[in-house]
């Protein structure tokens, strides 16, 4: 694209050809778009401007079956309004955000033409707002692990030499904008992401693969360090909740891929350019103010996984979700966008979820905004789900659980969570919406029974170590359900003490009892179990009280034994 610099916006309007009522229909709407051939209109009502329709956004919702919607429904936010003589600047602050366009008035206020974003591809490098390129470089050093930002670095100089732009994408851009680290490195070039990386890895004596069909390629270093590669791509979907097909694109196309602003950021690395921030659809603004916001109104129509992803988000970082979202979500959930989404990709999301620092206040943010529900009715999070997964940490390696055998996976977990309240037959559904089979339906239809016979002996008076040995064979998962029904701090310190118990071994082994004297038999059995109830329960601290207690237990098994052995002698 040619240079905007010292370019009115006179210079760049298009003329208004076409309005649209707010009522009219998208079908009718198109037509008249494509009878007058113009690609941009304002929708209106009486004489003023409520939004601005692009032709694009009117054909996705024709492909969707969405033709009989009133055009408002797509039409964002009021549209900005320039005066005639704006400079180049001024059109590109009126459009960051990801407005379709701007209105263009005359000297005498009246609207005279339009200018569509996409006249703008390729000046938004030079658009202002952003911190300088020094000291985005300055916390790309200071926020990115050290082999990363040397891998980037060496990217940069690959790019440079092949004469092609490069950008670092993604949530790694988010997180070090708002002062933290990343550790995850998508990038992005301009023309060919499978030559650069394959570049890139024949510097670094990295392995390289490739995936042509989809325009990416990943590097993976031998300290274990990786970089994912795409081509710059725009993508089209043929269907709501379908896979996207992508062709190669611009960058701010590929930025519009992305699910809300605050992740469609970039920032590029090769050569001179290395930290200047590429922003076109506010991105910085909205971080900075705490808002999750998609690019259109069709966004998640076209992905509703979409929803989940932006409800653990804002809730990892305190951010609301802005009106547009909201209508985005509405009109998802209102044309069954969500019923047209496999149970495989809710499930992936939901393991997502489990992997989140508040698993938890990221489930329940997912439900607060009606996603949780669109995937099935009678999803819905239990209301002591939090304090359970708080004490129980099922997913920490370091957690009560984490020494437990058989725990189910995270997605499952999760799952289980958000079904637990439900009747049976409700329950049925919501697993054949997930499209759950095998172990993980049989453990996900029975985990009421379960939790219930466990909550049951957590609040029964019987010894730690007799509910102990009889939890010992209930599933890990049915714990976890019991807390979330039962908050109560005597039934956690229960069940926490009998996961301890689970993971306890006597230090004193069967060989030790064969040295004792003890011959091999039931009463092995019964000696270890003893051993292992008595460390539960503190009598025995170390290994030398272990063994006086095992030495007492042996010696009074083999007088039970001689005992036993004299009665016999007596009878024949």
């Amino acid at each position: 694209m040619r240079s905007l610099k010292g370019r009115r916006a006179t210079d760049l309007a298009v003329p208004l050809r076409a309005a649209l009522g707010r009522r009219q229909p998208v079908a009718a709407a198109l037509r008249r778009l494509q009878d007058q051939d113009c690609d941009l209109a304002p929708v209106v009502e009486g004489r003023r401007a409520i939004g601005l329709m692009a032709r694009s956004s009117l054909e996705a919702a024709a492909r969707y079956r969405l033709e009989s919607i009133p055009v408002s429904s797509l039409a964002g936010d009021a549209p900005r309004g320039l005066p005639w003589s704006a400079g180049h600047a001024k059109v590109l602050g009126a459009l960051r955000g990801g407005a379709p366009g701007v209105i263009v008035r005359g000297p005498d206020g009246v609207p005279a033409g339009l200018i569509p974003r996409r006249l703008m591809d390729g000046a938004w490098e030079r658009a202002g707002g952003a911190p300088p390129a020094r000291v985005i470089a300055g916390r790309l050093r200071a926020g990115l692990p050290r082999e990363l930002f040397k891998l980037l670095r060496r990217a940069s100089r690959i790019a440079r030499a092949r004469g092609e732009a490069l950008y670092l994408v993604g949530g790694v851009v988010r997180d070090l904008m708002s002062g933290g680290a990343g550790k995850d490195v998508d990038l992005v070039a301009a023309r060919d992401a499978g030559g650069l990386a394959r570049e890139l890895a024949a510097s670094t004596g990295g392995r390289v693969v490739t995936h042509p069909r989809f325009l990416t390629a990943r590097v993976s270093l031998a300290g274990g360090a990786r970089v994912d590669v795409a081509t710059a791509r725009s993508e089209t979907y043929a269907a709501p909740g379908g896979l996207p097909q992508v062709r190669p694109g611009s960058l701010e196309q590929d930025l519009e891929r992305r699910d809300v602003s605050i992740n469609a950021m970039a920032i590029r690395l090769d050569g001179a350019h290395f930290g200047v921030l590429v922003d076109p659809l506010g991105g910085m603004a909205d971080l900075q103010q705490h808002v999750m916001r998609v690019h259109h109104a069709l966004s998640l129509t076209e992905d509703p996984t979409r929803a989940l992803r932006i409800g653990r988000l804002a809730a990892r970082l305190g951010c609301r979700l802005a009106p547009q979202t909201s209508g985005s979500l509405a009109l998802a959930m209102g044309c069954g966008a969500f019923d047209r989404v496999s149970g495989e990709r809710f499930m992936q999301e939901l393991r997502l979820v489990a992997a989140e620092p508040d698993p938890i206040a990221a489930l329940r943010q997912v439900d607060r905004i009606g996603a949780l529900g669109a995937i099935s009715s009678g999803m819905r999070v239990a209301p002591g789900a939090r304090a359970a997964w708080r004490r129980l940490r099922p997913c920490d390696p370091d957690g009560p659980l984490a020494s437990v055998r058989g725990m189910p996976a995270p997605d499952l977990l999760v799952a289980l969570l958000c079904a637990d309240s439900a009747p049976a037959a409700v329950r049925r559904r919501i697993a054949r919406r997930l499209r759950l089979a095998g172990e993980p339906l049989r453990r996900f239809i029975e985990a009421p029974a379960t939790a219930a016979r466990v909550l049951r002996a957590l609040r029964a008076e019987t010894g730690l170590h007799r509910t102990a040995a009889r939890l010992e064979r209930e599933p890990p998962e049915a714990i976890l359900l019991a807390l979330s029904r039962d908050t109560s701090r005597s039934v956690a310190a229960r069940a926490l003490a009998c996961l301890r118990f689970r993971a306890l071994r006597p230090r004193v082994g069967g060989g030790d009892l064969a040295r004792m004297g003890l011959d091999p038999g039931p009463q092995f059995g019964r000696i270890l179990a003893a051993l292992r109830a008595a460390r539960l329960s503190g009598r025995v601290t170390d290994v030398e009280s272990e063994l006086r207690l095992a030495r007492r237990l042996v010696s009074a098994s083999l007088r039970r034994g001689a005992s036993g052995t004299a009665r016999a002698r007596t009878i024949r």
